[in-house]
């Protein structure tokens, strides 16, 4: 499982996770579901 998608998929995640930070940080959860989406759609892409 340790494939470059794999490495692609942990390294959204981790990404995601920053910015999810960054938002409620400064308190825009307004923006919130869009990175959701994109975070499902790239975890839909790496797992196929």
């Amino acid at each position: 499982m340790h494939d470059p998608n794999f490495l692609v998929y942990l390294f959204y995640i981790f990404w995601y996770s920053v910015q999810n930070l960054i938002w409620c940080y400064f308190g825009r959860k307004k923006e919130f579901p869009i990175y959701l989406t994109m975070s499902f759609y790239v975890i839909a892409e790496a797992v196929k």
